[in-house]
């Protein structure tokens, strides 16, 4: 019989909320496996299943972490055997201590099998109120770990529709508190913004249910906060998103001859790549949007023909 109480729903993990704040720098494959593992263990317990030991066959779990194509079962081993050396902790007091637990406790792959097993303390973390319900589907189509990360801190949030990290909490919550690039230099703040922040956005933004915006809060001159704010898409608007990159597919691959080619539009040269049209390196709009606004402008008379040209 099932405990309704545990219940979560197909395709969906239940996280604690203390787990998302979760301040170690993992890596995509183990942000992945945890997220895995956490639901089958709740299905486990909400079935009434109290076997400490749970299992997973290697097979199902490289197909959720999109490693079909990998026969290498020694990545995966070392990948569980780090996972097995971090620490989470909660419950923080404000002497900055609290309840702490790795990861995980126990595992072994054996003949295409990993049997796994969480400690005391953090199963019990685990089945407490105050967790956010997570789609699977969209954490492993994620590349980047920051990705990962970024989109369980906002989904924690998506109700209020906003949250803001000043920088230090920010860095912590991606797990590059402690990486020299992002700290006490003068490049810190671009290296944050090009290798953690931006590429985050753009996954979150283009393969998510939430449509992102990250606005920079500043102290004079000093940007001191980020404030995400954030709405989650209809199943209108997903689908939508998706006729539109089907689309712009087919016009990439119809016009991948023309890729590089510069055009003068109201005596500026623009550049026609896979994203779109470029002006001076900023990106005017999508490819499906830039190459309508060519056939568009030659065809309504709004400019001449001659106002439009390839660059020879």
């Amino acid at each position: 019989m099932e405990n309704k109480n545990l219940y979560q729903k197909k395709g969906e993990v239940r996280k604690h909320n203390s787990l998302i704040r979760c301040k170690n720098n993992l890596t995509v494959i183990q942000r992945k496996t945890f997220a895995y593992f956490l639901k089958i263990c709740i299905d486990e317990v909400a079935n009434h299943n109290q076997t400490q030991i749970l299992e997973v066959s290697t097979i199902e779990l490289k197909k959720f972490l999109r490693l079909e194509k990998s026969n290498n079962h020694q990545h995966l081993r070392k990948e569980l055997e780090i996972l097995q050396t971090k620490l989470i902790q909660w419950d923080l007091r404000p002497n900055g201590k609290g309840k702490s637990s790795t990861m995980l406790s126990y595992f072994d792959l054996d003949d295409g099998i990993i049997r796994f097993e969480f400690s005391a303390g953090l199963k019990e973390k685990i089945f407490e109120n105050g967790f956010t319900a997570l789609k699977l589907q969209i954490i492993t189509s994620f590349s980047s770990k920051y990705t990962i990360a970024l989109y369980e801190l906002l989904y924690q949030w998506k109700i209020r529709e906003w949250v803001e990290f000043n920088i230090e909490e920010f860095k912590e919550l991606m797990g590059v508190a402690d990486d020299k690039a992002y700290n006490n230099n003068k490049n810190s703040m671009y290296n944050l913004r090009a290798r953690v922040l931006s590429p985050a956005l753009n996954e979150i933004n283009n393969k998510s249910d939430l449509k992102v915006n990250c606005v920079d809060i500043k102290k004079g001159v000093k940007i001191v906060k980020f404030r995400f704010e954030f709405m989650s898409l209809s199943a209108e608007q997903l689908k939508y998103r998706e006729s539109l990159e089907e689309k712009i597919e087919e016009y990439q691959e119809k016009y991948k001859d023309k890729m590089g080619n510069k055009y003068r539009i109201s005596e500026k040269w623009h550049t026609l790549t896979k994203d779109g049209l470029m002006y001076r390196g900023k990106s005017t709009q999508n490819l499906f949007d830039a190459i309508n606004f060519l056939k568009g402008l030659r065809n309504s008379g709004v400019l001449k023909a001659e106002d439009i040209k390839e660059k020879k």
